[in-house]
């Protein structure tokens, strides 16, 4: 069982969910509003239905990826990730701007997604708002 809160948690929620082990507490959710664009070359980006992804290659290796859900003119961001080796080169910048080109043109016009303390800055830089904290909770193996 997970159990995710978005907000503070209130002392009474706190005794609900003591036996329960902690996943994260450091994360936020972040909104935007989705403006169309262009999808940056390198970018490739396929999707089934509703739910695109991207990635980019360089030099045959996966260097950073991306996915969205879009749900009526909502789109939910998920698992945005810069491998290791290809930090700091705006990769992480390059995929969102292209899936968020891609909810654009499927009608999409608000974005949500959970953030990590390293991504936050780059979806502040990118016109993002935090909403509040996010923690999640998961039950112990028994």
């Amino acid at each position: 069982m997970w159990l995710t809160f978005i907000g503070e948690i209130h002392a009474s929620v706190g005794a609900a969910v003591g036996s329960l082990d902690r996943v994260s507490g450091s994360e936020c959710m972040m909104t935007a509003r989705v403006e169309p664009g262009s999808v940056p070359a390198g970018v490739v980006i396929e999707h089934d239905g509703p739910v695109a992804h991207a990635r980019i290659d360089i030099d045959g290796e996966l260097a950073a990826r991306g996915q969205v859900a879009v749900q009526a003119v909502h789109a939910v961001f998920d698992r945005i990730e810069t491998m290791p080796a290809f930090r700091r080169r705006g990769l992480g910048r390059q995929v969102m701007t292209g899936l968020a080109a891609w909810t654009a043109d499927h009608h999409a016009t608000t974005g949500v997604l959970t953030a990590s303390v390293s991504g936050r800055k780059l979806y502040e830089t990118l016109g993002w708002s935090t909403f509040g904290p996010v923690s999640t909770f998961r039950g112990r193996a028994e």
